[in-house]
């Protein structure tokens, strides 16, 4: 049995199972009337309904798929396939090299990754509104002085600030715009 090691929240590690095994079918796959598979998953990195459309496009288009449905508000999805053609193996790989995270719903607390989630989005907003509201202030004195004959060592001293600001807007805050290292577009 191959396990892999995966960071399911901050701190806490599970053991994948082997997806293919009989033990891992029996107790999270259902099988159905038409010889189909079908699980759900939840899926990590969800954002907006761009993401949703893009992850359930990704999954349609594994040969093997029958249905993927995939739900923003509670970040779940249902994945049906033709065990023949396709695997849930090759789902979640493919839903990686993307930049979401997918895993069986039974093997996660469904609460715990989307409380984390949210509680980092909420200090990236904090910084970000922080940082910009001071860079609003420094930009309202440097036009006054802009009008009133302001120093040079003043102008470069705000010039430092506002760039002192910005960064960790653009390197912390902005990290949730994860298309940018991306091979492809998307809303974000």
């Amino acid at each position: 049995m191959n396990n892999e090691s995966v960071d399911i929240a901050e701190g806490v590690k599970t053991l994948l199972p082997d997806f293919e095994s009989a033990a891992f079918r029996e107790r999270y796959v259902a099988e159905r009337a038409d010889g189909l598979f079908e699980t759900r998953l939840l899926i990590k990195g969800l954002r907006c309904a761009g993401c949703v459309h893009t992850s359930e496009s990704l999954l349609r288009k594994i040969p093997g798929v029958v249905e993927a449905e995939v739900n923003y508000s509670n970040h779940r999805a249902r994945f049906v396939w033709n065990p023949k053609q396709a695997s849930l193996k090759s789902a979640l790989e493919s839903l990686q090299e993307s930049g979401f995270e997918g895993l069986p719903q039974a093997l996660v607390d469904l609460n715990q990754p989307q409380q984390k989630d949210e509680a980092e989005s909420y200090k990236r907003l904090v910084v970000a509104i922080f940082c910009s509201m001071n860079i609003m202030w420094i930009a309202i004195a440097q036009y006054a002085g802009y009008f009133s004959g302001m120093e040079q060592r003043y102008r470069d001293l705000f010039n430092l600030a506002g760039f002192v600001l910005s960064t960790p807007v653009l390197f912390y805050s902005g990290t949730v715009f994860k298309a940018l290292g991306r091979q492809f577009g998307n809303i974000h």
